[in-house]
């Protein structure tokens, strides 16, 4: 069971502020936690804080591995939290070896210094391949040059990482082609385990228009070309066939979250992929503040309010009508306790390493909606044996 801490969590007010005490309540359900996210400096390439209070977070991580010995503490790199000059994250594969190097023993420094047990790379390849110009695109030269190089910054890494007894894993997003970016036969040696993030494949921020399931299992039968793959199965199956991962160390990431969108009127045909009546994201809720995102304990509340559908194979999502002109309609799509437990169960029946949760910060980590903390972590941490 792999955890991930979002560590600028520690900034949100009120009910939604994380504390350290919030995470210990959670530890004990998580073999490894992973701390995100630290980012890399534009012009020394080397590992960097991304908030004032990291250093803090970082600096109790000793205390917490002595009372909890059985968790391994992993920080993590990228995780579209590093927003300054994003695109260097493909100067770091176009530069040269002394940078990549300044790079790699800067890892390895902020872990010794903090004494964490490994580091993860979630460097979201796609969404720096579609910002900048489009300095590569699958199936160019450009992207074999990068895939080379992000091959080599792998094995690298874990070469160093390994000989001091660190771990390192990959944080990877579903919707990209694996073996444009990655040559899974020549890094597989180098890391301990992969997660994949399947989830996310309809996001209101770039489909405004258009919604679909947070993250189904399956493609619904005659959906739209543009959804067919769009689902758990299909990204598990391009890593374990495709490009042949071991899946034992393949990680199922699992959302504990929704995403919204606004509605102008009534749905005429409430049925996915919704195409009528939205209006791109919702408010975001008190606890991130972020537009089209609610946290699990928001979503909660909501749904004995609203028209809910929620299908095995595929999820669930929820809406309702306007109530003014003031006041939009609202749709979110979202896993529940019952719905990660399927995204279990796949993981065991296809014979995967483990699950991960994104993450215990959107959990009711406080029990605020059914008087239970982190109903969604334990749903989860009780059918994984």
């Amino acid at each position: 069971m792999t955890c991930y801490y979002d560590t600028f969590s520690i900034n949100r007010l009120g009910i939604a502020n994380y504390t350290i005490k919030d995470l210990e309540n959670g530890l004990p359900m998580c073999d490894n936690i992973i701390y995100g996210y630290v980012g890399i400096h534009p012009d020394t390439y080397e590992v960097i804080t991304l908030h004032p209070l990291q250093s803090f977070q970082f600096a109790l991580v000793k205390t917490l591995k002595s009372k909890y010995k059985k968790v391994k503490f992993i920080l993590s790199l990228g995780g579209d939290k590093d927003w300054e000059k994003p695109e260097k994250y493909l100067n770091l594969l176009e530069a040269g070896v002394a940078q990549k190097h300044k790079f790699i023993n800067s890892v390895r420094d902020i872990l010794r210094k903090y004494k964490f047990d490994g580091f993860d790379l979630a460097y979201q390849l796609p969404k720096a391949f579609r910002q900048y110009g489009n300095r590569t695109s699958p199936g160019s030269r450009k992207t074999e040059y990068h895939r080379r190089q992000m091959t080599k910054l792998i094995e690298n890494l874990g070469r160093l990482l390994n000989k001091e007894n660190f771990m390192l894993s990959l944080t990877v997003l579903p919707n990209i082609a694996v073996k444009d970016h990655f040559n899974v036969t020549s890094i597989i040696h180098s890391v301990d385990f992969v997660t994949v993030a399947a989830f996310d494949f309809s996001l209101p921020q770039n489909t405004p228009k258009q919604a679909y399931y947070l993250a189904p299992l399956y493609a619904i039968p005659n959906v739209s070309i543009q959804y067919r793959q769009s689902n758990v199965f299909h990204v598990l199956d391009q890593w374990k066939w495709s490009e042949r991962m071991p899946t034992k160390k393949l990680n199922l990431g699992i959302a504990v979250f929704g995403r919204t969108w606004n509605t102008t009127k009534t749905l005429k045909d409430p049925h996915m992929p919704i195409t009528d009546f939205l209006n791109g994201p919702a408010p975001g809720g008190p606890r991130t503040r972020t537009p089209g995102l609610l946290a699990w304990p928001e979503i909660c509340k909501k749904l004995p309010k609203i028209s809910k559908v929620s299908k095995k194979k595929y999820g669930n999502y929820a809406y309702r009508p306007g109530f003014t002109k003031r006041d939009q309609g609202l749709l979110i799509t979202y896993e529940s306790p019952d719905s990660v437990l399927e995204k279990v169960k796949m993981a065991h029946s296809n014979g995967l390493g483990g699950v991960a949760i994104f993450d215990l910060t959107l959990d009711d980590f406080r029990g605020k909606c059914r008087g239970e903390k982190y109903v969604m972590l334990k749903a989860i941490r009780e059918n994984l044996n």
